[in-house]
């Protein structure tokens, strides 16, 4: 990745090597830190990053240290929209027990006839999801990435007009 004339190194997991440092601040889904910028990524560091799910990582290049990586949406709307993410499928896991149960005993041939109760709870965080995916188009919008993909379309369109 690019950002100005500086290089910014996204490396995948299994690349890592010892004495690497971490390019950007890691954050789990409740947004507590992992592990912070700097960080030397030694064996036991890199065991729990793919435990948890992790793939790559920004790593510190030696000629970019000072820059942090600057993603579309900021960390805080990404921790909040996967812990809302999280809590609707906790309340539908929830609110389903009992239909699940009884597929589980007599056989999918009852789903038919056994209602679904969808709740208070599950509504106000699907609310919430709808709330999260405005947020996130707005956010992701407002970047000036995607500001520079939009205008990489419109002198293909003026082209692709003029040959007509």
């Amino acid at each position: 990745m690019r950002r100005g004339n500086t290089l910014i190194h996204k490396m995948p997991v299994a690349k890592l090597e010892p004495q690497m440092r971490l390019g950007k601040t890691l954050y789990g889904t409740h947004g507590e830190v992992l592990l912070t910028r700097g960080s030397e990524l030694g064996p036991e560091y890199v065991s729990a990053l793919r435990e948890r799910g992790f793939h790559a990582v920004y790593v510190q290049d030696g000629i970019a240290d000072d820059v942090e990586p600057i993603g579309i949406i900021s960390e805080r709307l990404r921790v909040a929209n996967v812990r809302n993410v999280q809590t609707l499928y906790e309340l539908m896991s929830e609110a389903t027990q009992d239909v699940r149960d009884q597929v589980a005993k007599e056989g999918a041939h009852v789903l038919p006839e056994v209602p679904l109760e969808i709740g208070e709870g599950i509504t106000r965080q699907l609310q919430q999801l709808d709330k999260d995916a405005e947020a996130l188009l707005g956010e992701g919008l407002e970047t000036k990435t995607l500001a520079g993909i939009a205008s990489l379309k419109k002198p293909r369109q003026l082209h692709v007009r003029a040959l007509r």
